[in-house]
């Protein structure tokens, strides 16, 4: 069995406890789980027939949801948006005019145009600080990517702000390949993330688990 779970923005360490809970959890239902996660992105395991758990993005799982089981999502308690949803940030550089076309298009509603910006950055992160030192213009990320930025690193964020926000949009999706161990996975996640600490649900910048339906997701591909 395989499991990816995005560390993002600082979170590491915080990430890999949430996963040793889960995991834990699992183990005491002997229910097989690794003992680490696997060192990619998320989305380049998800064809692997031995997927216990990963989180992609609502794209993503649009893409390949014939083959996969929906868990749910985290409640990521994002002010302004609906919980079990979430939305995509276009970042410029603190006080500096923004590119028309990108934001003008923001305005009919259509999220992918937060995915059409040019960016060579592996990360987030890394996305905004070209933004910041003026080697790139805008960066787009999902809401809980740049609270977590502005959490982990105030530095960096303080030259920041955001130029536009995306309508709200389904959040990234826990996923398994092993439809049978659905029920098991969904009650490990919610005990996992009660079992956290305060300061670490706070780091990643989550709250609990949400049941969630295709529905959601259907909206969001009718929009596109």
């Amino acid at each position: 069995m395989i499991a990816a779970l995005p560390a993002l923005a600082g979170a590491e360490a915080e990430t890999a406890e949430l996963w040793s809970l889960i995991r834990d959890h699992l183990r005491e239902r002997a229910i097989t789980a690794p003992g680490e996660l696997e060192d990619v992105r998320p989305t380049q395991v998800i064809g692997d027939e031995h997927l216990l758990l990963a989180e992609i993005p609502a794209h993503a799982y649009l893409s390949n949801r014939d083959d996969l089981t929906l868990l749910g999502t985290f409640d990521r308690d994002i002010d302004g948006v609906p919980a079990g949803f979430s939305c995509r940030v276009l970042l410029k550089r603190l006080g500096e005019e923004t590119p028309e076309g990108p934001v003008a298009a923001t305005d009919a509603s259509l999220a992918e145009i937060f995915d059409r910006i040019p960016s060579k950055a592996e990360t987030p992160t890394e996305a905004a600080r070209a933004v910041a030192e003026g080697t790139a213009d805008l960066a787009a990320m999902d809401v809980a990517e740049w609270r977590r930025i502005r959490h982990a690193d105030p530095d960096l964020a303080e030259n920041l702000e955001e130029a536009a926000r995306s309508d709200a949009l389904a959040g990234p999706a826990l996923v398994t390949r092993q439809d049978r161990l659905a029920g098991a996975l969904r009650v490990a996640i919610a005990a996992a993330v009660t079992s956290l600490p305060p300061e670490t649900r706070s780091s990643l910048g989550i709250a609990g688990l949400l049941g969630v339906t295709d529905a959601a997701y259907d909206r969001m591909a009718s929009q596109n």
